[in-house]
């Protein structure tokens, strides 16, 4: 598992190692084995339940330790919390998450709900985002997944503020200064110190990365909102056991992540600075003259690390295409007569680019062992497929869109961790508005063969009925513009505002582009086309 994220080093793969690990790493050492125990089957008789005793056991631990960190008990033995291995050990939680996640929180402490069961006038109103919604998508998707990303973003910030404490950000010179004299030491403690040194400096570059996602993703300040590793980089090479792909493939995560980021900032900034004027949707064809270059440029890496810049660009191609059809929308809405084919360009994209995340995660392997990461690119890339098919597509590429979301669906079922995985709860709620899009297809393309054959029974001479003429001679639909050849292949429904991946309205009847709470508010599948 560990090579399917850039975190850990290949340091521990030795066995002889794991002295430091245990000895020095407490809570690296409990991460690991807490993610182990949950995706690996113990050996022997009653084997799944044991580990499920020993993944909560652990799970416990590190919770003590996290609360140990936060309050700066650290305990007087060689077996430090506050250390670089707390940090990975951290960035390692917003990868893999604990089962305990899947569950609601235990009533372990008094809560005046708990005797105040009525509504009381006292009460102030309820937040924007506790609006009632379907009980088992809330409970089987949106709960989790508030809960994984609000535990993510206090870890990352957690790990942020440990690592400004431990001088992670700190110049060369000063921390030599600062480090430990390795004189009279044995030289397997002198490799690991050089470890441990090599690990501190690749953490400000992954801290960006984890944290400017995870900030876009909940639509929060980032933290850290400059790259503050590159002049790090440049010492970095200076270290014997620095490892050169790894460097030149976080820049290139580095400068994905920035372009993320000032996309989400230029169209959504936060409520500070956009509380007095409103939000507006034009695209800019800035980014994608920012990705090509960024996709020419970058260098090709192995196989774990390629996977993950792919997805990342392939997403982000989604993303931004996506607001390019929000506006496309808008537009159409406010004058359904200005169309054309060019402008179904972003549509295109965003329906091929979300086709090859759902393909990448057909040809993985060993699916159940992917980070959360990646299930949060899919879950997404088949919500904004669905919104981008219900806008106009050829009978052809609509059938095979259907086949592989279907195939995604079956993929994901049989790859399941477990019954409480998120993935395979979204599986099942997936299937359930695959299955009812294909439905509607299947009643349009019906209703509009009707129209067609009614109009045929009209002569030349004849001037049929206002909207009839364009069915046949051009298939005219303003999402679609004026299709000369053709016509017939196509299928699209109604044009509806709440087809836009960002659009849905608040409680006044205001545009609410979804992205305060992350471009990644997974509430919109609701507004799918009936």
């Amino acid at each position: 598992m560990a090579p399917l994220s850039p975190i850990l080093t290949d340091f521990y793969n030795a066995p002889e190692n794991h002295y430091w690990l245990v000895t020095q790493e407490p809570m690296l050492c409990c991460t690991i084995l807490m993610i182990s125990s949950r995706y690996h089957v113990l050996p022997g008789l009653g084997g799944t339940s044991r580990a499920y005793s020993i993944h909560n056991r652990l799970w416990q631990h590190y919770q003590h330790l996290i609360l140990r960190i936060t309050l700066g008990q650290e305990k007087l033995s060689k077996a430090k919390t506050r250390h670089v291995g707390s940090i990975e050990a951290l960035l390692l939680m917003c990868e893999w998450y604990p089962r305990a996640l899947n569950f609601p929180l235990e009533n372990d402490g008094w809560d005046s709900d708990l005797i105040l069961t009525e509504p009381d006038l006292r009460d102030p109103p309820a937040p924007a985002d506790e609006i009632p919604m379907s009980d088992r998508w809330k409970e089987d998707v949106v709960e989790p997944t508030r809960r994984s990303d609000r535990m993510s973003w206090m870890l990352v910030s957690t790990a942020l503020a440990l690592a400004h404490e431990l001088g992670i950000f700190k110049s060369d010179s000063r921390k030599k200064r600062d480090g430990p004299d390795v004189n009279g030491m044995r030289s397997d403690a002198g490799a690991y110190l050089e470890q441990l040194e090599w690990r501190r400096r690749r953490l400000p570059s992954l801290l960006y990365v984890f944290v400017n996602m995870l900030a876009s993703r909940l639509g929060c300040t980032s933290l850290i909102p400059k790259m503050p590793a590159i002049k790090a980089f440049e010492e970095v090479s200076n270290c014997p056991c620095a490892d050169n792909e790894w460097m030149h493939f976080m820049l290139s995560w580095a400068d994905l992540t920035r372009i993320a980021r000032d996309i989400t900032d230029t169209y959504f900034p936060s409520a500070a600075r956009d509380s007095d004027q409103a939000r507006t949707f034009e695209p800019s064809a800035d980014w994608e003259s920012m990705l090509y270059r960024w996709q020419a440029g970058r260098p090709t890496f192995n196989a774990h690390l390629e996977s993950i810049l792919h997805i990342e660009y392939q997403y982000l191609q989604v993303f931004a295409n996506s607001i390019k059809v929000q506006s496309l929308v808008e537009k159409i809405l406010n004058s359904p007569t200005h169309s054309s084919t060019t402008d179904r360009t972003c549509v295109d994209q965003v329906i091929n680019r979300s086709t090859e995340i759902l393909q990448w995660i057909l040809i993985q392997p060993t699916i159940q062992y992917l980070p959360i990461r990646g299930f949060l690119r899919v879950i997404s890339a088949s919500i904004f497929l669905m919104k981008a098919l219900a806008l106009g597509v050829r009978t052809t590429q609509l059938h095979a869109s259907l086949n592989l979301l279907e195939q995604t669906i079956t993929t994901l079922q049989s790859s399941s961790l477990d019954d409480m995985q998120l993935v395979s709860q979204y599986a099942s709620l997936l299937q359930i508005h695959v299955s009812r899009l294909r439905q509607t297809f299947t009643t349009s393309a019906q209703e509009r063969e009707k129209d067609i054959q009614w109009a045929g029974q009209w002569n030349t001479s004849t001037v049929p009925p206002s909207g009839q003429t364009e069915l046949v001679e051009g298939s005219y639909d303003p999402m679609l513009g004026q299709i000369d050849e053709g016509g017939d292949d196509w299928l699209w429904l109604p044009i509806n505002p709440l087809m836009a991946p960002f659009g849905t309205l608040d409680q006044s009847g205001q545009w609410d582009s979804g992205l305060d709470s992350a471009h990644l508010d997974l509430d919109f599948i609701w507004n799918l086309p009936p």
